[in-house]
């Protein structure tokens, strides 16, 4: 007779977990474990599968007083009883009254300067303006999309997302909401939405008896680095209007747009714009109640560990919603009034990203002259930090069935289950070399697992892990000779 669980049915769900979720945080806990350094672990895994763009961190730290802002905690608790405030060499003031209760949701004064930077810097907004009351501060945007999926959507309802997508989505919507995520396969070799993929998905949940109430969509893309055009963004509004569905658009990378848009007739790119900057009600039909926007610090301004996230709504009943939440999600009151300080210095602001922009475009260059000497193909990008490969020749060096890039060998919407054992491990054999990379099935890929998504992080691990090459191609794999995929199907993804 077994033992009695301690734990809730809920629980043992979320012990249990997703292949996808495990695919994507396995292999990167054994990277930070042991994690490369150039001075004290030389021989450490080189982390290309995490998305932190580490380009401008030193100027970053310069910035953001993150070094020192324990200790200045730790002279402030033991002193503020006959001190009013403690200043620290950069500026900034630490106040006794950091230490009551902040509202849960943000201050006036961050959230303010939150609308003046996205107004201002990263969604140039002709029609709408962004207001303080519009937003809510969260622990960042994992939680951001949990707060919204909840207050959306109920218990056993759905959020469609396009596939492949950020995996972790699925932890986000399902775990503390309960809230089904249901990925929507589109066709390779650019995975451009489609609004008949939306119909068959939004059919397909129906006849399981499942309420389709959100779209979430990642704008710019992860884990493409592109950008949905206009006239993607209006085809996708007006259907959401036609099914009554919400748009939540995840636009975390709007500040991290760093190549230009062009006409290629094969792989066009399109320049960001936000959902924001389109009439939604005028052109697609869409109340712009049912328009909402996430963002965070994480990538644009390069502080992941500090964990701020955004909601944006102009719905008042979704903001008053989401506000009942944010005692669950608030961020520390002296991290609000750092960062409201900091995004409130507009010239500084302005030279980060400018200077973000130019050093993700000229990593992305040398990325992309490494791959291209190779023959391997990946998916062009103008934004992110991160590239879409094609390493399909070798999972079936590892003995791996490939699809065709035009993937004719599955039909959208097929559910049945594909042996990733090959990706697995090609991934393995990676980690073995000293380089992890985050592999398609993590992205919910279907059948196409064997592209993998890499990112660009530093000039120095990037010359180590990927451009010297002898670390980011295995052993075993390196012996075939790399000339030798350019012929296979699809190679021609990367046209520049």
């Amino acid at each position: 007779m077994s033992s009695p669980s301690f734990l809730s049915t809920r629980a043992r769900a979320l012990t249990a977990g997703s292949s996808a979720g495990s695919a994507l945080s396995s292999g990167r806990t054994r990277a930070q474990a042991n994690e490369y350094n150039k001075q004290s672990n030389p021989d450490g895994i080189i982390n290309l599968g995490v998305a932190e763009n580490r380009l401008m961190w030193p100027d970053v730290v310069q910035k953001v007083p993150v070094c020192r802002f324990a200790s200045a905690i730790a002279r402030f608790l033991l002193e503020w009883s006959g001190l009013p405030s403690l200043q620290l060499n950069d500026g900034f003031q630490y106040r006794s009254d950091h230490l009551q209760y902040p509202p849960y949701h943000g201050t006036d004064a961050l959230r303010s300067a939150i609308a003046s930077v996205l107004t201002s810097f990263l969604f140039p907004l002709p029609t709408a303006q962004i207001t303080p009351n519009q937003l809510q501060i969260t622990n960042g945007c994992c939680s951001a999309i949990s707060v919204v999926a909840s207050v959306l959507a109920d218990v056993g309802e759905a959020v469609l997302v396009p596939a492949p997508y950020y995996g972790g989505f699925y932890s986000d919507i399902e775990y503390e909401a309960q809230v089904k995520c249901i990925g929507v396969d589109f066709e390779p070799p650019f995975f451009r939405v489609q609004v008949e993929g939306l119909d068959r998905a939004y059919t397909q949940a129906a006849t399981q008896g499942v309420t389709v109430r959100a779209l979430l969509i990642c704008s710019p893309n992860n884990p493409f680095g592109n950008c949905y055009s206009r006239d993607e963004l209006i085809d996708i509004m007006r259907w959401c209007a036609k099914r009554h569905v919400a748009l939540v658009s995840d636009e975390i990378y709007a500040g991290s747009v760093w190549g230009s848009a062009d006409d290629d007739p094969h792989d066009r790119l399109y320049p960001f714009v936000s959902v924001l900057a389109i009439d939604s009600e005028l052109e697609a039909g869409l109340s712009r109640d049912m328009v909402h926007v996430l963002w965070g610090l994480s990538k644009d301004f390069m502080v992941n560990g500090l964990r701020v996230g955004v909601i944006q709504s102009r719905n008042k009943e979704v903001v008053a919603a989401c506000r009942q939440l944010a005692k669950f999600h608030a961020i520390p009151h002296p991290l609000d009034s750092l960062l409201a300080s900091i995004l409130s210095d507009h010239a500084y602001v302005s030279r980060h990203v400018a200077l973000n922009k130019e050093r993700l475009s000229d990593m992305y260059a040398h990325l992309t002259c490494w791959l291209r000497k190779k023959n391997i193909s990946w998916i062009r990008a103008n934004a992110g930090f991160f590239v879409w490969l094609d390493l399909r020749a070798f999972v079936q060096g590892m003995g791996g069935r490939v699809a065709s890039l035009e993937g004719g060998e599955r039909e959208a919407g097929d559910s049945t289950p594909v042996d990733r054992s090959a990706e697995r491990l090609l991934a393995e054999r990676f980690l073995e070399a000293g380089v992890y990379i985050a592999l398609g099935e993590a992205f919910f890929c279907r059948d196409l697992g064997t592209y993998i998504r890499a990112f660009f992080v530093c000039t120095v691990q990037m010359k180590r892990g990927v451009i010297s090459g002898s670390r980011l191609v295995p052993s075993r794999v390196r012996d075939r000779e790399l000339g030798d995929v350019g012929k296979r199907p699809g190679a021609d993804v990367e046209r520049s």
